[in-house]
């Protein structure tokens, strides 16, 4: 064979192998599960704790450079959990992150009487039906070109997603890390 066909032949492999990489990273991304880390019982509140689990169930591992998550009432942006990480292929991992707010105390206020609300207890002033949450999972392809994965949640889609038990979270037969 000729010395080009060679170089040909493995520089092919080599960019189909990149972008094969980067589309199994992104499915392993966009399959993720998600929930508070921790025994306790998840709130809007507790959520500044600043620990998030996420269950890889894929073979491969999933490489989250940002999620955020933003926790909206009516149009304003009360505040925004963020957290990154790598989590291994079948497996679990714990992501620490940050609650900020650009008013944290009224922010955590405001998620003390939603939670108040969510729990059944009827606060005044407050409709958790005015509650969603955008999470933004970014991750990137071929290593620069940024992709985002994004998803809307009401507040009692949010709050059930976090409260996963082992059976519905996914990682109950995979090695726990």
């Amino acid at each position: 064979m000729k010395k080009e066909t060679i170089v040909a032949i493995a520089s092919s492999i080599a960019i189909i192998s990149a972008v094969a990489y980067s589309a199994i990273n992104y499915y392993a991304i966009e399959n993720l599960n998600f929930r508070l880390y921790g025994k306790e019982k998840f709130s809007f509140y507790s959520i500044s704790n600043g620990k998030l689990e996420a269950c890889n169930t894929l073979p491969v591992p999933a490489t989250l450079i940002r999620y955020d998550a933003e926790i909206i009432y009516q149009s304003n942006k009360l505040a925004t959990f963020s957290t990154s990480g790598i989590v291994p292929p079948l497996s679990s991992a714990v992501l620490d992150g940050k609650l900020t707010a650009s008013e944290f105390v009224p922010a955590l206020t405001y998620l003390l009487y939603l939670d108040s609300e969510l729990s059944g207890l009827e606060v005044a002033r407050f409709d958790a039906k005015q509650l969603r949450v955008v999470t933004n999972m970014e991750t990137r392809f071929l290593g620069v070109i940024p992709i985002s994965i994004t998803k809307e949640y009401s507040a009692y889609e949010f709050v059930s997603l976090m409260k996963q038990d082992d059976n519905s979270f996914g990682c109950q037969n995979v090695n726990q890390n």
